[in-house]
């Protein structure tokens, strides 16, 4: 299915993704490499967050996968468009590609 949009109108499309699975991994970067193979990146605004489930970020005790700060912080670059507009965010309606073994409502709320 082709994207369709103006050149002034690009699509926000954001993906969450980890490392430590090959699985995970590769799922959410054919979703890039699949945009810029067929040639709609002109059409699209990709921005990607990688991170490492099993690190302590903040050496608080908690690794990334269950820290409801740290994933939390994620979902919110991830929901902040490019022109951020803090008093409007529900403005902002961008595509997520999400692959983890996080629960997803810690994700998105």
């Amino acid at each position: 299915q082709q994207l369709q949009s103006t050149a002034s109108d690009k699509i926000p499309v954001r993906v969450i993704y980890r490392t430590k699975s090959e699985f995970f991994y590769s799922t959410c970067r054919s979703v890039i490499d699949n945009l810029k193979q067929q040639g709609q990146q002109q059409y699209v605004e990709v921005q990607e967050f990688l991170y490492d489930h099993a690190e302590d970020h903040d050496d608080n005790g908690v690794i990334n996968q269950f820290d409801e700060a740290f994933l939390n912080d994620i979902a919110d670059q991830a929901c902040r468009g490019p022109d951020h507009d803090a008093e409007h965010p529900e403005d902002f309606h961008p595509a997520l590609f999400v692959c983890t073994l996080t629960e997803q409502d810690v994700l998105i709320r």
